[in-house]
């Protein structure tokens, strides 16, 4: 395909071959999500599976491809399905409204040839659901850590977890997994992007009234996370620069 042919000149046949028998789960089509959304397809991928539950909002705007003051109101997965469906029409797309939870996870992320997961919510205790039921399943994934209160995209990292810092969301999430959850975070290799960035700023802003209180952030952050997560993928099925 035409539209790819830069893929091709960076790579070559058999990755772009690769990319499109490919199948990503994006839990989270928000500030980070969406801009994995995006870079995954234009790279080629075959198939998505998009797994989120909320509406775009006003304070959306400032960070998530997808929101507009034409989009506000409606379902995140419904605009980013429309969206990439016009970046590939050739596109597999799936879409869960829904959010995870111990019944459903391993439904949502394992059980439909789901090849790579990627996390990019903000909840500690469902990021701790999602590493343990990949881990179990043995799906390969990374897991994103805080955007909010960043200034510097320079500084954005990959990482084991164990080795983040300046991360309270990552920071919760080692805590759920070792002490609930029983995991070994030293035998078992979870990768996360993640800023060791102070944090900066207040620590919550006010919304808008049709949306929840948030951190304050910033797009060249979140979209830099986004990207790296669907950079890691790429290079996973490329066996190369595998971090």
């Amino acid at each position: 395909m035409q539209q790819f042919q830069s893929v091709v000149n960076l790579y070559n046949e058999d990755l772009l071959e690769n990319l499109r028998n490919t199948h990503v789960a994006i839990v989270g089509i928000g500030g980070v999500g969406s801009w994995a959304c995006e870079s995954l397809v234009r790279s080629g991928i075959g198939e998505l599976t998009l797994i989120d539950m909320d509406e775009i909002c006003l304070s959306n705007l400032n960070r998530q491809i997808h929101a507009l003051h034409s989009t506000i109101g409606r379902p995140k997965i419904d605009i980013m399905k429309n969206r990439l469906l016009d970046i590939n029409p050739n596109l597999k797309i799936n879409l869960i409204f829904d959010y995870l939870t111990e019944k459903n996870s391993k439904d949502l992320l394992t059980n439909q040839d789901i090849d790579f997961v990627i996390d990019a919510i903000d909840s500690p205790r469902n990021k701790a659901l999602i590493i343990t039921t990949c881990l179990k399943e043995k799906t390969p994934f990374i897991t994103i850590g805080a955007s909010g209160r960043k200034l510097d995209p320079s500084l954005i990292q990959y990482g084991k977890i164990q080795h983040s810092i300046q991360d309270n969301l990552l920071a919760q999430t080692r805590k759920i997994l070792k002490k609930e959850k029983g995991l070994n975070l030293l035998s078992n290799k979870i990768q996360c992007i993640f800023s060791p960035e102070q944090y900066f700023g207040d620590k919550m802003l006010k919304q808008g009234s049709n949306c929840q209180n948030g951190l304050g952030s910033a797009v060249h952050i979140t979209a830099t996370f986004g990207f790296m997560a669907a950079g890691w993928v790429i290079n996973q099925i490329n066996r190369k620069n595998v971090y």
